[in-house]
């Protein structure tokens, strides 16, 4: 059962990718700091995920993820080392929220 849901992951990873370009989501959370939340009216998904399946071939964006964090110390190792990143403070989207597993550290 293991092996077959990590397959339909992988085989659904240019629908994931195609439904996040669409809805210009492009952010994930350090593991162990926080969570990434994005909030999408239930509609709209439903319409964009239909969208994304049907789309052959596929069209993905080349754009870079951005690594967020409420860590200062994390952001700046992130920029040390050449990642993309941001302060989760600064991330000014609608529908976005980041949920820390603790508080802001410098």
């Amino acid at each position: 059962m293991t092996t077959r849901s990590r397959q339909t992951d992988a085989a659904d990873v240019g629908v994931k990718q195609r439904l996040c370009a669409t809805l210009q989501i492009g952010d994930a959370a350090i593991a162990n700091e926080g969570l990434c939340v994005n909030t999408i009216d239930r509609q709209t998904l439903l319409n964009e995920l239909r969208l994304a399946v049907q789309q052959i071939p596929p069209v993905v964006s080349s754009e870079d993820w951005e690594l967020v964090s409420n860590r200062g110390n994390t952001v700046a190792a992130l920029a040390a080392v050449g990642a993309v990143n941001k302060l989760a403070q600064s991330v000014d989207r609608a529908g976005f929220e980041y949920l820390s597993f603790s508080p802001s550290k410098n």
